[in-house]
């Protein structure tokens, strides 16, 4: 799995190929690593997160709490996408992944 600079997982950041000591939940780590094997899996690459609790968002987002987290939608055709988020999907229960139209949204939302 890649990282961009800036990306905030439990209790690290990420920065210059080094976690250093900030907070993405634990559910939210095993959505990305499911994410990640799928990818691997269908398209031989890893994804690459781009935003965790850092940046703005909406009023009701679940990033600022560590339980949401946004993938770099490059490199995947359109099926593939779709191919990903279907089958991370049948694994990931209570998590929402939504396509957008710059990045891949997953949060841990069960309802």
């Amino acid at each position: 799995m890649e990282w961009k600079n800036g990306v905030v997982r439990k209790g690290e950041v990420w920065y210059n190929g080094v976690w250093h000591t900030s907070e993405l939940s634990p559910e939210i780590m095993l959505g990305l690593e499911t994410l990640d094997v799928v990818s691997k899996e269908l398209t031989g690459n890893e994804i690459t997160v781009t935003c965790g609790i850092e940046g703005r968002h909406g009023d009701d987002s679940l990033h600022p709490y560590g339980m949401a987290a946004d993938i770099r939608r490059w490199g995947f055709t359109k099926e593939g996408l779709k191919a990903l988020v279907m089958r991370a999907g049948v694994q990931l229960k209570g998590y929402d992944i939504i396509i957008e139209s710059d990045h891949v949204h997953i949060e841990y939302d069960p309802k």
